[in-house]
């Protein structure tokens, strides 16, 4: 495996890429890039990938035309997880020319630092190799470079249609003995909702043998099920004409540690990421509308969401049981947030919840045993049954103004929670709302509020404001 990856666009900077590599090579740091190493008529998802994971530098060639390519934001995606992962790799970009970066480049760059090479002459190319070698900490030994054997092509174990209705001869799949699934043609994949009707099992029978993943530009519509159960699956590919991935498609997918969501994608099916134990990251891309039911549920290795300006609904269960979240970032354009969306996610310090947040939920929080701050919108209009329900780090929390209705067990089971702020808008405060917050002395209710007997632990003082 080479100490370099070599991410380019082709069309515009391969040759570079070849000078680059040459140059790296003759002084003793092996490279690796695409025009080169991947034999004709190789599946990119099936080479790429593995290069990635073990190479030591990962240097992007960047232009204006590298930004708006699908490959190299597949392949920063996935150095930038092995970064996430503890990997021992550096992302070193090297600017070729002058343009304004998109928002989904920065934040993969955000931590590396960019070198401007406008020209890349002899000198700059010996200084490049000179700076990659500090990073390999290492001395230039300088020496003569043997060229690579291609690999032979592999193969193919299965092929046949996958295209929905009349015209499913439009999407057509080829799987090779190295587990390689080619997904390529024009149109969505059929669904397979049946995994026991022999008609849906296609490569079904050998799901056990699938790797990884290539769907080809041109598929729109990613079909329920599709690899759902592919245990063995690590890396996919995801096109730009994608734009809707179906229901169930990643479920229990356990290799699969990345995956970069093309900003062509609107929608994220039920439970179509469900059960990816091994995904540490998601970047969900401001196209998609709404985060589908389940779509992340038991994702138990997943430490980071950010969720991108654009989307306005996170359904119900969505991120259920990802027990070593920590963060997640809610844009502006989340109206509403559904039942038991984040319950169970027992690592979650602290969420902000946006003011264009207008619904919560029932159990949207229950079980965030670590969430020690959060912020109510100023839009909310009740607080759901178990909402909050034992955050047991919770401290204290200020309900606004626009709440009306606090309902059942809320807030039961907050431990630590010492002071709440009531505002004369409740009219209503449900059964055991804070049963269990063994710390709150005192607090003071809106005179017209209906209050159940059982809201408050006898212990509390309960005093009515006129």
């Amino acid at each position: 495996m080479a100490d370099v990856f070599i991410s380019y666009h082709e069309k515009s900077a391969g040759e570079l890429a070849r000078q680059i590599a040459t140059a790296l090579e003759i002084n003793g740091i092996s490279c690796w890039y695409a025009r080169r190493d991947i034999p004709p008529g190789g599946d990119f998802a099936r080479y790429i990938p593995p290069q990635i994971e073990v190479c030591k530098v990962f240097l992007l060639i960047l232009n204006e035309n590298a930004q708006k390519s699908r490959h190299i934001e597949s392949e920063l995606g996935l150095a930038f997880s092995n970064l996430n992962r503890g990997g021992k790799i550096t992302i070193l970009p090297i600017q070729i020319e002058d343009f304004d970066m998109d928002s989904w480049l920065k934040y993969y760059l955000i931590h590396a630092q960019t070198i401007k090479m406008p020209a890349l002459d002899a000198e700059r190319l010996r200084e490049l190799a000179q700076q990659v070698a500090k990073l390999l900490n290492r001395e230039l030994t300088p020496q003569e470079v043997e060229p690579q054997p291609p690999t032979p092509s592999a193969k193919i174990i299965k092929r046949g249609k996958c295209g929905k209705g009349a015209k499913r001869s439009e999407v057509t799949y080829i799987l090779d003995e190295n587990g390689v699934l080619k997904i390529s043609g024009t149109g969505r994949m059929r669904d397979f909702k049946s995994l026991n009707v022999t008609r849906d099992t296609l490569w079904r029978n050998k799901r056990e043998m699938v790797s990884c993943v290539e769907i080809q530009n041109g598929v729109t519509y990613i079909g329920e099920s599709a690899f759902d159960g592919c245990m063995k699956l690590g890396s996919v590919a995801v096109p730009n004409s994608v734009t809707s991935i179906g229901s169930w498609v990643f479920h229990d997918c356990q290799s699969l540690t990345s995956i970069v969501i093309p900003n062509s994608v609107i929608s994220i099916g039920e439970s179509a990421f469900s059960g990816c134990t091994g995904l540490t990251s998601i970047v969900i891309p401001g196209s998609v509308v709404s985060i589908g039911e389940s779509a992340f549920s038991g994702c138990a290795e997943l430490t980071s969401v950010i969720i991108c300006d654009g989307v306005t609904c996170i359904e119900d269960w969505a991120f259920f049981k990802c027990e070593r979240l920590t963060s997640v970032a809610i844009p502006d354009s989340v109206t509403s947030i559904g039942n038991y969306a984040f319950r169970r996610c027992a690592n979650l310090t602290s969420v902000v919840i946006p003011d264009s947040v207008t619904s919560i939920g029932e159990n949207a929080f229950h079980g965030c045993a670590n969430l020690i701050s959060i912020h109510i919108p100023e839009n909310l209009t009740s607080i759901e049954g178990w909402a909050f329900k034992d955050c047991k780090s919770l401290t204290n929390i200020d309900i606004p103004n626009s709440v009306a209705s606090i309902g059942r067990l809320a807030f039961s089971g907050c431990a630590e929670m010492t002071s709440v702020t009531i505002p004369d808008s409740v009219t209503e405060i449900g059964w055991r709302a804070f049963h269990g917050c063994k710390k709150l002395k005192s607090v003071s209710v809106p005179a017209k509020a209906e209050v159940d007997d059982k809201a408050f632990p006898r212990t509390v003082r309960v005093t009515r404001r006129w």
